[in-house]
């Protein structure tokens, strides 16, 4: 894959993401060969499983899978610059259909600079410079548009709690040393209720909420 970063203000940035069609299918083929080792079908042995079979049973989730192996290797690109990861900009679109030989793809994430401590000459205290993020309703309908289209294993529930690895859609309100802080505050926000994305603490205390 190929990355070009770039500055849209001094805490805004987009990097630019290429991948090519080689990439995309050896990536769809991992995938693959990790369900038909890792899922049950119905007349089928464990790990017996044909990928023929996987491609037919599981395309929604392995688009979602790659779709996701994509994000996270252009996340890691900016893991030594102090950058926090905001939203993904394209739809990834590109995955619906098999990839094209020798074409090249392109998606978009969107970052923002890690807010980071300012110490007054004084040392009495700190001040925090940090952007205006904003989650509005346009950006949230956009994400459960994204997973309903792209993973038709996922649906609304409302008559259960939360269970982990859900994506709850809620208030968010961030308190910092009993000070509301607007900035970091969603109203509605998702969260993923995974230890991958969010602090285990905050996955249980929220497992088990309901609606």
């Amino acid at each position: 894959m190929d990355f070009d970063l770039k500055y849209n203000s001094p805490f805004d940035l987009t990097l630019e993401s290429s991948v090519n069609a080689s990439e995309i299918n050896n990536t769809f083929d991992e995938i693959y060969n990790h369900l038909a080792n890792n899922s049950q079908v119905k007349g089928f042995r464990n790990k017996k499983i044909p990928i023929n079979i996987v491609k037919t049973n599981f395309a929604g989730r392995a688009k979602t899978m790659v779709g996701n192996l994509l994000v996270q290797k252009a996340c890691d690109y900016t893991k030594k610059q102090p950058l926090k990861y905001i939203e993904l900009v394209d739809d990834l679109s590109f995955l619906k259909n098999p990839p094209e030989e020798n074409e090249s793809y392109k998606f978009s994430l969107k970052f923002t600079v890690q807010p980071m401590p300012k110490i007054e000459s004084t040392l009495t205290g700190m001040k925090l410079e940090m952007p205006n993020i904003v989650a509005t309703d346009e950006k949230i309908n956009w994400h459960l548009n994204f997973y309903r289209t792209t993973d038709n294993e996922k649906h609304m529930v409302e008559d259960r709690g939360a269970e982990e690895f859900d994506i709850l859609i809620a208030d968010i309100k961030v308190e910092i040393d009993g000070i509301h802080c607007e900035t970091l505050s969603k109203n509605p926000g998702i969260i993923h209720l995974s230890s991958k994305t969010n602090p285990k603490e905050m996955i249980d205390a929220l497992v088990g909420v309901k609606p």
